[in-house]
């Protein structure tokens, strides 16, 4: 991929120097200072500014003198143009770009947590959460599924499929949880004290929706 990266400058002052004479020809009143803003840019896009340069010009002999080669008299008075130069705002494009990105990607987050509530608890029992119990270290099983379908004050009551193997998605989930229940232990319960240690503690039962 062809990658342009480069730099460019603005000039963004350009004031007379009334009052200052040439160190050259002796004149004065025709010193200019001409302040450049510099940036660096990518594909032709402003990025990151570099700074501000300011260049003095005789318009007698036209001589040039660029930062550093100025005298002591030129200094102040350059400075304070340079000092009324604004950088503009465009030097700042692509990072205005990627800054308004991450400010939106960082909102759409927020608004996302708002909407979807917080991430279940599995400590916290409630009708409908599916529950995966990994027998082994496979990926594809053998498994099992649980999915609670009632809780009281005091215990949990859920409903628990056979020895499952293969890919597990939502699909087949519900699947397993409608055609597959354990003939003998498909509808069980707890205490709700022993689910909080299957669920979080010991870690049996972990949360799949």
């Amino acid at each position: 991929m062809l990658f342009l990266f480069g730099t460019g400058s603005t000039v963004t002052a350009s004031e007379p120097l009334p009052n200052l004479t040439c160190q050259y020809c002796q004149t004065t009143g025709n010193l200019v200072v001409h302040v450049v803003a510099r940036y660096v840019q990518v594909f032709f896009i402003p990025v990151l500014p570099l700074g501000k340069a300011a260049t003095t010009v005789c318009g007698h002999c036209r001589q040039t003198l660029r930062p550093g080669e100025q005298p002591a008299a030129y200094l102040a008075p350059v400075a304070a143009v340079a000092a009324r130069a604004k950088t503009p705002f465009w030097h700042y494009a692509l990072l205005a770009v990627f800054g308004a990105g991450l400010a939106f990607a960082m909102l759409s987050a927020v608004v996302g947590r708002i909407r979807n509530g917080p991430a279940p608890d599995p400590a916290v029992p409630v009708v409908g959460q599916r529950f995966k119990m990994k027998l082994d270290e496979g990926e594809l099983g053998p498994y099992a599924l649980a999915e609670i379908e009632r809780v009281t004050a005091d215990t949990v009551y859920y409903r628990t499929t056979g020895l499952l193997r293969g890919p597990l998605t939502p699909a087949t989930a519900t699947v397993a949880l409608r055609d597959s229940i354990a003939p003998v232990t498909g509808h069980a319960r707890y205490p709700v004290a022993m689910w909080h240690f299957l669920t979080t503690g010991e870690g049996r039962f972990r949360l799949y929706k």
